[in-house]
Protein backbone atom coordinates (compact mmCIF):
# COMPACT_ATOMS: atom_id res chain seq x y z
CA UNK A 1 0.00 0.00 0.00
CA UNK A 2 2.85 2.36 0.82
CA UNK A 3 4.53 1.64 -2.52
CA UNK A 4 1.27 2.29 -4.35
CA UNK A 5 0.79 5.59 -2.54
CA UNK A 6 4.33 6.57 -3.48
CA UNK A 7 3.70 5.74 -7.15
CA UNK A 8 0.48 7.78 -7.17
CA UNK A 9 2.00 10.67 -5.23
CA UNK A 10 -0.58 10.55 -2.44
CA UNK A 11 0.46 12.06 0.89
CA UNK A 12 -2.82 11.40 2.68
CA UNK A 13 -3.97 7.91 3.70
CA UNK A 14 -6.21 6.27 1.14
CA UNK A 15 -8.17 3.04 0.97
CA UNK A 16 -7.56 0.75 -2.01
CA UNK A 17 -9.66 -2.14 -3.21
CA UNK A 18 -8.14 -4.85 -5.34
CA UNK A 19 -10.35 -5.72 -8.32
CA UNK A 20 -9.96 -8.22 -11.13
CA UNK A 21 -7.74 -11.24 -11.34
CA UNK A 22 -4.17 -11.89 -12.30
CA UNK A 23 -3.76 -12.43 -16.06
CA UNK A 24 -3.79 -16.10 -17.05
CA UNK A 25 -0.46 -17.81 -17.47
CA UNK A 26 0.69 -18.69 -20.97
CA UNK A 27 3.43 -20.88 -22.34
CA UNK A 28 6.63 -18.79 -22.69
CA UNK A 29 8.08 -21.23 -25.21
CA UNK A 30 6.66 -18.93 -27.91
CA UNK A 31 9.16 -16.25 -26.90
CA UNK A 32 12.08 -15.87 -29.29
CA UNK A 33 15.06 -14.20 -27.69
CA UNK A 34 16.62 -13.05 -30.97
CA UNK A 35 13.47 -11.31 -32.19
CA UNK A 36 12.89 -9.63 -28.83
CA UNK A 37 16.48 -8.41 -28.74
CA UNK A 38 16.15 -7.04 -32.29
CA UNK A 39 12.93 -5.25 -31.33
CA UNK A 40 14.51 -3.73 -28.22
CA UNK A 41 17.64 -2.59 -30.07
CA UNK A 42 15.50 -0.94 -32.75
CA UNK A 43 12.99 0.92 -30.57
CA UNK A 44 14.31 1.24 -27.02
CA UNK A 45 14.53 4.93 -25.96
CA UNK A 46 17.90 4.46 -24.28
CA UNK A 47 19.43 3.00 -27.45
CA UNK A 48 17.88 5.78 -29.54
CA UNK A 49 19.47 8.35 -27.24
CA UNK A 50 22.90 6.70 -27.43
CA UNK A 51 22.60 6.35 -31.20
CA UNK A 52 21.75 10.06 -31.51
CA UNK A 53 24.73 11.00 -29.35
CA UNK A 54 27.01 8.88 -31.53
CA UNK A 55 25.67 10.40 -34.75
CA UNK A 56 26.17 13.91 -33.41
CA UNK A 57 29.72 13.06 -32.32
CA UNK A 58 30.59 11.77 -35.80
CA UNK A 59 29.22 14.94 -37.37
CA UNK A 60 31.38 17.04 -35.05
CA UNK A 61 34.39 14.92 -35.99
CA UNK A 62 33.67 15.47 -39.67
CA UNK A 63 33.36 19.19 -39.05
CA UNK A 64 36.70 19.23 -37.23
CA UNK A 65 38.43 17.41 -40.11
CA UNK A 66 36.94 19.94 -42.51
CA UNK A 67 39.02 22.68 -40.87
CA UNK A 68 42.05 21.35 -42.78
CA UNK A 69 40.49 22.15 -46.14
CA UNK A 70 40.65 25.61 -47.73
CA UNK A 71 37.60 27.80 -47.46
CA UNK A 72 36.20 29.77 -50.39
CA UNK A 73 33.96 32.77 -49.96
CA UNK A 74 31.95 34.16 -52.86
CA UNK A 75 29.93 37.35 -52.71
CA UNK A 76 27.99 39.64 -55.02
CA UNK A 77 26.28 42.98 -54.52
CA UNK A 78 24.09 45.30 -56.55
CA UNK A 79 23.70 49.01 -55.78
CA UNK A 80 21.78 51.86 -57.38
CA UNK A 81 22.68 55.53 -56.95
CA UNK A 82 22.18 59.05 -58.28
CA UNK A 83 24.00 62.31 -57.65
CA UNK A 84 22.07 65.58 -57.32
CA UNK A 85 22.68 68.90 -55.62
CA UNK A 86 21.78 69.43 -52.03
CA UNK A 87 19.19 66.90 -50.74
CA UNK A 88 17.22 66.50 -53.95
CA UNK A 89 18.12 62.81 -54.27
CA UNK A 90 17.03 61.99 -50.73
CA UNK A 91 13.56 60.81 -51.72
CA UNK A 92 14.43 59.41 -55.14
CA UNK A 93 13.61 55.72 -54.81
CA UNK A 94 14.39 54.80 -58.41
CA UNK A 95 17.97 55.99 -59.11
CA UNK A 96 19.30 55.30 -62.55
CA UNK A 97 22.94 54.50 -61.84
CA UNK A 98 23.59 50.80 -61.15
CA UNK A 99 26.74 49.15 -59.84
CA UNK A 100 27.29 45.39 -59.78
CA UNK A 101 30.24 43.91 -57.90
CA UNK A 102 31.48 40.34 -57.49
CA UNK A 103 34.06 39.05 -55.00
CA UNK A 104 35.77 35.76 -54.29
CA UNK A 105 38.35 34.89 -51.64
CA UNK A 106 40.17 31.73 -50.59
CA UNK A 107 41.62 30.94 -47.17
CA UNK A 108 44.22 28.16 -47.02
CA UNK A 109 45.21 27.03 -43.49
CA UNK A 110 48.95 26.35 -43.72
CA UNK A 111 49.95 26.12 -40.05
CA UNK A 112 47.77 26.65 -36.98
CA UNK A 113 50.13 25.44 -34.29
CA UNK A 114 48.71 21.92 -34.40
CA UNK A 115 45.41 23.24 -33.09
CA UNK A 116 43.49 21.67 -35.94
CA UNK A 117 45.13 18.29 -35.34
CA UNK A 118 44.30 18.49 -31.65
CA UNK A 119 40.69 19.41 -32.39
CA UNK A 120 40.38 16.58 -34.91
CA UNK A 121 41.86 14.07 -32.46
CA UNK A 122 39.57 15.22 -29.64
CA UNK A 123 36.50 15.10 -31.85
CA UNK A 124 37.41 11.63 -33.13
CA UNK A 125 37.97 10.46 -29.55
CA UNK A 126 34.49 11.71 -28.61
CA UNK A 127 33.04 9.88 -31.60
CA UNK A 128 34.84 6.64 -30.65
CA UNK A 129 33.66 6.97 -27.05
CA UNK A 130 30.09 7.52 -28.24
CA UNK A 131 30.34 4.40 -30.42
CA UNK A 132 31.59 2.36 -27.47
CA UNK A 133 28.84 3.77 -25.24
CA UNK A 134 26.27 2.73 -27.84
CA UNK A 135 27.84 -0.72 -28.10
CA UNK A 136 27.89 -1.07 -24.32
CA UNK A 137 24.25 -0.01 -24.12
CA UNK A 138 23.28 -2.52 -26.80
CA UNK A 139 25.09 -5.35 -25.02
CA UNK A 140 23.55 -4.41 -21.68
CA UNK A 141 20.08 -4.23 -23.19
CA UNK A 142 20.52 -7.58 -24.92
CA UNK A 143 21.60 -9.14 -21.63
CA UNK A 144 18.57 -7.63 -19.86
CA UNK A 145 16.15 -8.87 -22.51
CA UNK A 146 17.58 -12.39 -22.58
CA UNK A 147 17.63 -12.47 -18.77
CA UNK A 148 14.00 -11.34 -18.83
CA UNK A 149 13.08 -14.22 -21.13
CA UNK A 150 14.82 -16.65 -18.78
CA UNK A 151 13.01 -15.11 -15.80
CA UNK A 152 9.65 -15.61 -17.51
CA UNK A 153 10.50 -19.22 -18.34
CA UNK A 154 11.68 -19.88 -14.78
CA UNK A 155 8.58 -18.23 -13.33
CA UNK A 156 6.36 -20.35 -15.58
CA UNK A 157 8.16 -23.51 -14.50
CA UNK A 158 7.81 -22.51 -10.85
CA UNK A 159 4.11 -21.87 -11.45
CA UNK A 160 3.69 -25.34 -12.94
CA UNK A 161 5.42 -26.87 -9.93
CA UNK A 162 3.26 -24.85 -7.55
CA UNK A 163 0.10 -25.93 -9.38
CA UNK A 164 1.10 -29.59 -9.17
CA UNK A 165 2.08 -29.29 -5.53
CA UNK A 166 -1.20 -27.56 -4.69
CA UNK A 167 -3.14 -30.22 -6.58
CA UNK A 168 -1.35 -33.04 -4.76
CA UNK A 169 -1.89 -31.32 -1.42
CA UNK A 170 -5.58 -30.82 -2.12
CA UNK A 171 -5.93 -34.49 -3.07
CA UNK A 172 -4.12 -35.59 0.09
CA UNK A 173 -6.42 -33.38 2.13
CA UNK A 174 -9.49 -34.85 0.47
CA UNK A 175 -8.35 -38.37 1.24
CA UNK A 176 -7.39 -37.39 4.79
CA UNK A 177 -10.88 -36.00 5.42
CA UNK A 178 -12.39 -39.27 4.26
CA UNK A 179 -10.08 -41.18 6.58
CA UNK A 180 -10.86 -38.80 9.42
CA UNK A 181 -14.55 -39.35 8.84
CA UNK A 182 -14.10 -43.07 9.51
CA UNK A 183 -11.71 -42.48 12.39
CA UNK A 184 -8.57 -43.68 10.60
CA UNK A 185 -6.52 -40.57 11.48
CA UNK A 186 -6.56 -38.09 14.32
CA UNK A 187 -7.69 -34.48 14.15
CA UNK A 188 -4.09 -33.35 14.76
CA UNK A 189 -2.87 -35.14 11.66
CA UNK A 190 -5.80 -33.72 9.66
CA UNK A 191 -4.94 -30.22 10.85
CA UNK A 192 -1.36 -30.69 9.65
CA UNK A 193 -2.61 -31.56 6.18
CA UNK A 194 -5.00 -28.58 6.22
CA UNK A 195 -2.16 -26.24 7.10
CA UNK A 196 0.03 -27.77 4.38
CA UNK A 197 -2.71 -27.36 1.80
CA UNK A 198 -3.17 -23.73 2.81
CA UNK A 199 0.55 -23.14 2.49
CA UNK A 200 0.63 -24.71 -0.97
CA UNK A 201 -2.30 -22.51 -2.02
CA UNK A 202 -0.47 -19.39 -0.86
CA UNK A 203 2.65 -20.48 -2.75
CA UNK A 204 0.51 -20.98 -5.85
CA UNK A 205 -0.81 -17.43 -5.58
CA UNK A 206 2.72 -16.13 -5.14
CA UNK A 207 3.86 -18.11 -8.18
CA UNK A 208 1.06 -16.62 -10.30
CA UNK A 209 2.04 -13.13 -9.21
CA UNK A 210 5.74 -13.84 -9.86
CA UNK A 211 4.93 -14.95 -13.41
CA UNK A 212 2.86 -11.84 -14.11
CA UNK A 213 5.60 -9.68 -12.64
CA UNK A 214 8.25 -11.36 -14.82
CA UNK A 215 6.14 -10.75 -17.93
CA UNK A 216 5.71 -7.07 -17.07
CA UNK A 217 9.45 -6.73 -16.44
CA UNK A 218 10.22 -8.29 -19.83
CA UNK A 219 7.78 -5.95 -21.58
CA UNK A 220 9.43 -2.97 -19.88
CA UNK A 221 12.89 -4.10 -21.02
Amino acid sequence: VLSLREQLGLTEPAAFEVVGELPPAWDPSVLEGDSLVALALADHPQIERLRGVADAAHLRASSARGARWPTIQVGASLSRSIGLQSYQALFNFNPKNRTLSFSMSMDLPLFTGFQTSAQVAAAQLDADNADQALRSGQLALEADVRAGVIDVQNAHEALNLAERASGYSSERLRLARERYAIGAISFANLQILIDRASQEERQLINARYAFAEAVVALEER
